[in-house]
């Protein structure tokens, strides 16, 4: 409910403008009244990306990892679900437990949000469909780490880019 009660206050941002969410938490769910696809929809839509720190038990080495997927017979909680949220909106995760650490990885956090790049593209499917679009971006260096969002709803912003 927090991510999208933050995505919608930085949805009303002029375009153009770099839109980021910060999340320090556990990454576990509890009551929301939101619903994950919805509110990764709306994110998509508005092309705000969410980065955040894992804290707590989500933090452990391996745990916050592993929380990342479903696995049969795991006695793992799939509730962390800020991971899925970084991984569709295009964003990054770190994983801390000090306060220290915390400061660190929103320091290079920053750093990373302001120095991505933007690429562009034409398509020849109509924006009118409205239909969720796959992307897949790849580069021939092999010392170049790519993290991108999976794809895109088109909308009239798109448009006037």
């Amino acid at each position: 409910d927090a991510i999208l009660a933050a995505g919608k206050a930085l949805s009303t941002r002029p375009p153009g403008t770099r839109r980021v969410i910060y999340v320090i938490s556990d990454g576990k769910e509890s009551r929301n009244k939101a619903n994950y696809r919805e509110v990764v929809r709306y994110l998509e839509r508005n092309q705000i990306a969410v980065y955040g720190t894992l804290v707590g038990d989500s933090a452990t080495w391996g745990i916050g990892y592993l929380d990342r997927f479903k696995i049969p017979l795991l006695p793992l909680s799939p509730d962390n679900i800020l991971p899925r949220y970084t991984d569709e909106t295009g964003g990054h995760l770190y994983s801390e437990f000090s306060t220290n650490g915390i400061e660190r990885s929103f320091a290079e956090l920053a750093a990373l949000a302001r120095t991505e790049y933007t690429i562009g593209f034409i398509s020849h499917i109509p924006v009118t469909d409205g239909r969720y679009r796959t992307i897949e971006v790849r580069v021939k260096r092999p010392d170049v780490t790519v993290v991108a969002k999976k794809g895109y709803y088109p909308t009239a912003t798109n448009l006037s880019r």
